[in-house]
């Protein structure tokens, strides 16, 4: 399911934008800490952890690692990624029963709901497949939603399907979960990641690297310490600003 925001293609129309999604996604992801994140939230679903968070500011790159891990277990797992807050939990419901193809469908009674989750069980464990649902920016979420969304996740799990669920979003979301953590969730196993800023060498590390990809391009001389260090000044290791002005600088290499 790749959705990429049209934002984000407009960047450039004449020529594919090294600093953006599209193109971090075709390449192998070029900040070392991120990719270290990464492997973490994946042995964390492989091993058996249900419900994992990941926090970050905007412009931490949050969303580019959800991608990266929908990519990387894609051949062995399902996943239905929520690029936006989610409006109601029917909608989570039916948009589940829509990707994997169940005819159970989710109606606005709670008897429908239910026997919607009840489906989505059955199909994994027929099919012995995990589901992985990734909900992006998940601060947004309603409390009530995120309340529902847990329990059908406890459901899903008691039933013996294996299913996974990532709530990524900003520091805030930690306290939304506190919020619903006195339910009686006894079967969820639950892990937490945290995305910090860039350092400076982990800014310029990144900058070189992607900078690589791009074969006319000398990289020490476009991204020299003097750049890179008002990149830094700048962008204070946010992923996202590092990633404006980095394409900024490849543009005017002399300025």
């Amino acid at each position: 399911m790749k959705e990429i925001r049209k934002d984000i293609q407009d960047i450039q129309t004449s020529e594919k934008s090294l600093f953006q999604e599209e193109t971090i996604l075709e390449h192998p992801f070029a900040c070392t800490k991120r990719m270290e994140v990464l492997s973490q939230i994946k042995e964390a679903v492989q091993s058996g952890v249900n419900l994992i968070l990941l926090t970050g500011e905007q412009g931490s790159g949050k969303t580019v690692l959800c991608r990266l891990l929908e990519q990387e277990l894609a051949p062995s797992s399902t996943t239905v990624f929520f690029s936006q807050a989610v409006d109601s939990f029917e909608d989570v419901v039916r948009s589940i029963t829509m990707q994997l193809g169940v005819e159970g469908e989710a109606g606005g009674e709670d008897e429908d709901i239910g026997f919607a989750v009840q489906q989505i069980s059955d199909f994994l464990l027929t099919e012995s497949r995990d589901l992985l649902i990734i909900f992006d920016e998940a601060e947004n979420i309603f409390l009530a939603t995120l309340e529902r969304i847990r329990r059908m996740l406890e459901q899903i799990i008691g039933s013996g399907a294996r299913v996974h669920i990532l709530l990524s979003g900003r520091k805030t979301l930690l306290e939304n979960c506190d919020q619903i953590s006195i339910g009686d969730f006894q079967n969820t196993r639950e892990q937490h990641f945290d995305l910090a800023p860039l350092s400076y060498a982990e800014t310029a590390d990144y900058l070189r690297n992607v900078a690589v990809w791009q074969s006319d391009v000398d990289a020490s001389k476009v991204f020299s310490d003097a750049v890179i260090k008002e990149i830094y000044g700048h962008a204070q290791g946010n992923l996202g600003m590092t990633n404006t002005l980095g394409q900024d600088a490849l543009k005017s290499p002399s300025d």
